[in-house]
């Protein structure tokens, strides 16, 4: 693993924002973010993906951590986000690519249901201490 993925992980309300996502007839939740551009620090590319996937200007909170993401083979370094504006449109290339073979919109899902349903990765929830 010699690369990283910045993740966002923005909680209102006791819910959590997550991608959702249909690839080849199986669905699973992931967090949202991505890669850094050249010359980005991990803040910055963690408040660029949020709002490229979801159109909301954030405010990070404290990094959670860093995990291993298996599913991509890379290290993800997660930020918490409680503070931000505007309403959750979904944006960027996940937008752009969305077809109905590999669907991706957003969904709000309760923090006690994250325990029950197929999110990626699967560390970051422990990362929250729930």
């Amino acid at each position: 693993m010699t690369y990283y993925r910045v993740g966002v992980v923005v909680i209102k309300d006791d819910k959590v924002l997550l991608m959702h996502r249909v690839k080849n007839g199986k669905a699973y939740y992931s967090f949202l973010g991505g890669r850094p551009e050249a010359g980005e620090t991990p803040e910055q590319t963690a408040l660029r993906e949020l709002k490229e996937e979801t159109n909301l200007d954030g405010i990070l909170g404290k990094c959670l951590g860093m995990v291993p993401e298996k599913e991509i083979g890379s290290l993800g370094l997660y930020y918490l986000c409680t503070e931000f504006s505007g309403n959750p449109e979904l944006g960027g290339p996940e937008k752009e690519v969305s077809c109905p073979e590999n669907q991706f919109s957003l969904a709000w899902v309760t923090v006690a249901d994250l325990k029950t349903i197929i999110v990626y990765p699967q560390e970051v929830i422990e990362l929250l201490e729930l």
